[in-house]
Formats: structure tokens, C-alpha cells, sequence
């Protein structure tokens, strides 16, 4: 009886190494996932800052864009109005033009009559 018990204890004790070898191998691969686990967090919250930064430089850029776009707007309306402006004084000019032409061909045609008389 004491042999079966010896048998027993020991093969007891067997399976207890075995099971301990187990759960040895379970708790470092455990371990290894934690590791990673805690290598990926401090990837992430790196990424997240990354993130950020690049948000708020493009947020920055698109506001500048925006900017820039509204005060070509205003540049252009401006321009077509200087355009308009001056378009107008240029067919104010040619209609004085012809005006002094005109004045100009008869002043002539005066002093041609006037020179024929003196001759």
C-alpha cells in the first residue's frame, strides 16, 4: 500500500513540475505581451503627438489659405474696378481727342484760308 501511495505522491509530483513548467512558459509569454503591449502604447501615444502637431500646422495652413484667398478676392475685385476706372478715362481721352482733332483741323483749315488771303 505504502508503494502505491509513493507511486502516487510521485506521479503527483510529476504532473505538479509539469504543470509548474506550464504555467511558467504561460506567465514569460504573458509577460512578452505585456511588454509589447507597453512598447505599442508608447508608439501610440508618440503617433498621437505626431498627430496633433500635423493637425494644428495644417489647421494653421488652411486658416493662411484661406487668408490668402480672401485677400486675392479683394485684389481682384479691385482690380476689375481699376480696370473698369480706367477703360472709362481711356473713352474720355479719345472722345477729347477727337474733340482737339477736330478743333485742331479747323484751326488749321483756318490759318491755310488765312495764308491763302495774305498771299
Amino acid at each position: 500500500e505504502q508503494t502505491k501511495l509513493d507511486q502516487e505522491a510521485r506521479h503527483a509530483g510529476l504532473e505538479l513540475s509539469a504543470v509548474l513548467r506550464a504555467t511558467e512558459r504561460r506567465r514569460e509569454a504573458c509577460m512578452e505581451l505585456v511588454q509589447r503591449h507597453d512598447a505599442t502604447v508608447i508608439v501610440n501615444e508618440a503617433c498621437e503627438q505626431d498627430l496633433a502637431g500635423t493637425q494644428a500646422k495644417y489647421l494653421a495652413v488652411a486658416r493662411e489659405l484661406s487668408m490668402t484667398y480672401e485677400s486675392m478676392s479683394r485684389c481682384e475685385a479691385e482690380a476689375r474696378h481699376r480696370l473698369c476706372e480706367c477703360e472709362a478715362l481711356v473713352l474720355l481721352a479719345r472722345e477729347e481727342q477727337e474733340v482737339l482733332h477736330s478743333e485742331a483741323l479747323a484751326h488749321r483749315s483756318g490759318r491755310l484760308t488765312d495764308l491763302r488771303q495774305v498771299q
